[in-house]
């Protein structure tokens, strides 16, 4: 289990961190011994010669004044009796050597003389193995002579023995306490630490927070092992409240979304609706003018015919009058004829597009006879604003889609261009023209805004519906988000934002095509439709 690795490496490292104290321990006692070996040694050997030096120079005092060598020589011979020093010597006052002494070495006169020649100065003298000191011989103030002592210095390998047994003390005894603290730290510490280890490694598996560790001490782990199981128990509490707060949310969220579909399915049959309707002002007041054309010439031709039958009663008609007549009732008969027939076609057109806006229904039918209604019911409300709106689209494109939902694209996008491209600028120019493609569109990024849906029929042919004007242009900024519901410039001035959400719907399903625009500021916009002439089953 993970929490044993984590136990093991805890153990290790206690284990670690004893060694690495015996061996620091080591290290600083040898410094301390080292340390202590140069600060003590020399004043000790310094002190050593200096004490031996006095004795030989008081006991060496008569042999100098009564210049007795011999007896200077057995003088020297006591210096065997002290150990480390192997030779020692006398001078007179002048310098010049007047006795000597040297271990192993004063017994034969042929041996070479391990004393200086000459007096040495003042003071103690280190070499690399060896110490002297030379020493004046005073009586009353006068110097007699000069004492000369050597020491051999006990080498470094000597020593080590005794500073092998001290360390090895120390580290027996630096272990012992290690291993004591190790035992302690495991039963006082590691062990309660594996539990709340494993408690902590279970919670997090399996998301139990009734688990609770049992406590050993009231010491600091005692206190950490409380504050652990408190824990536990507030965010048990606080999960169980989230679990409670979720659940809720999505039941809120899910209730939410459905009253948003509905609103959203609303709003936008209320938009084609709103259409519908700006569709049927713009022909009441259309068909005023032929109506009241009719009207006119109907009354006239009443008039004219109760002033013929008065003439007729008096026998006053003349072969003029009758002639003005026909002539007025010929007028008359036209205008009222040619009025009703603009009403007539204006009442088809509204009716196939009221129907086509209104139904949902898949049917066959000629694009350019679609196009020809929608564009007759959106003339009159264009009439008195400069905008001009052409068609170019070919005869006998047939389709078997929804026209409903083309009508409904095509008079958002023409009342959207005049609205927002074109009035702003004072006028100008609508183009709507179809062409004919037997390629699928490329695929395009629905969420960037550029266009959305691909059809998946390869063997059909599409047909591509640009919606041009010559106005403003969309600024960059707003491009990537023209087809997002209720996304508009003009709010609170009569823009909803869902007319060209409405058209993006309506691209996709039902007639399973794309949509894109392109613009530039003070350069107008374009608005491509590509659908294809057979709309994808089971779109609606």
């Amino acid at each position: 289990m993970a929490w044993q690795f984590k136990s093991l490496a805890l153990q290790r490292k206690l284990q670690l961190a004893m060694v690495l104290g015996t061996v620091l321990a080591l290290l600083l006692a040898g410094l301390a011994v080292l340390s202590y070996e140069t600060s003590t040694f020399r004043p000790r050997v310094e002190r050593q010669l200096d004490a031996v030096a006095k004795v030989m120079a008081d006991i060496n005092q008569a042999s100098l004044d009564f210049d007795d060598a011999r007896q200077a020589q057995d003088n020297l011979a006591f210096l065997r009796l002290y150990e480390g020093i192997d030779a020692g010597a006398l001078y007179r006052a002048d310098g010049s050597l007047f006795a000597e002494w040297a271990s192993n070495n004063g017994a034969s006169n042929n041996a070479k003389p391990s004393s200086p020649v000459s007096a040495p100065a003042n003071g103690t003298q280190f070499e690399r193995s060896r110490a002297s000191l030379s020493l004046p011989v005073l009586r009353d103030g006068r110097e007699l002579g000069r004492v000369w002592i050597r020491v051999q210095l006990p080498p470094l390998l000597q020593r080590l023995p005794q500073y092998g047994i001290m360390f090895g003390a120390l580290a027996l005894a630096v272990m012992v306490l290690g291993a004591v603290l190790l035992w302690a730290g495991r039963h006082l510490v590691s062990q309660p630490m594996e539990r709340l280890s494993a408690a902590a490694d279970k919670v997090g598996r399996t998301g139990d927070f009734s688990l609770r560790v049992p406590k050993d001490s009231d010491d600091e782990i005692g206190q950490l092992t409380d504050e652990f199981n408190r824990m536990l128990a507030v965010v048990g509490e606080r999960d169980q409240a989230l679990l409670a707060a979720n659940d809720l949310l999505e039941q809120r969220v899910l209730a939410r979304s459905l009253e948003l579909e509905q609103a959203m399915t609303l709003l936008m049959q209320n938009e084609k609706l709103a259409a519908l309707g700006n569709v049927v002002a713009g022909v009441a007041h259309e068909l005023n003018t032929p109506i009241g054309n009719a009207l006119l010439a109907a009354t006239s031709l009443g008039k004219g015919t109760q002033h013929m039958r008065e003439q007729i009663s008096g026998n006053s008609l003349s072969r003029r009058g009758l002639e003005e007549f026909m002539a007025s009732v010929e007028e008359g008969s036209g205008i009222v004829s040619r009025s009703l027939e603009r009403a007539a076609g204006l009442v088809r057109s509204f009716k196939a597009v009221a129907v086509n806006e209104t139904s949902e229904a898949r049917m066959d039918f000629d694009l350019r006879h679609v196009l020809d209604d929608c564009m007759a019911l959106l003339m009159p409300g264009l009439k008195h604003r400069p905008i001009e709106v052409t068609l170019d689209c070919a005869e006998g494109i047939r389709c078997n889609s929804y026209p409903g939902a083309l009508t409904q694209i095509v008079s958002n996008l023409v009342e959207n261009a005049a609205r927002h491209g074109l009035e702003p600028i004072g006028g100008g120019r609508v183009e709507v023209q179809v062409q004919e493609s037997s390629a699928l569109p490329d695929p395009l990024d629905a969420d960037g805004g550029k266009g959305m849906g691909k059809n998946k029929d390869q063997d059909q042919g599409w047909l591509t519906l640009q919606v041009r004007d010559s106005g403003a242009g969309i600024p960059a900024e707003h491009l990537h988000r023209i087809f997002e519901p209720f996304f508009t410039t003009r709010l609170g001035q009569g823009g909803s934002g869902l007319g060209l959400h409405v058209v993006h719907s309506l691209a996709k399903t039902p007639l399973g095509g794309t949509i894109e625009v392109r613009s530039q500021v003070g350069q107008g916009t374009t608005f491509e439709l590509r659908f294809p002439r057979r709309a994808p089953l089971d779109q609606l």
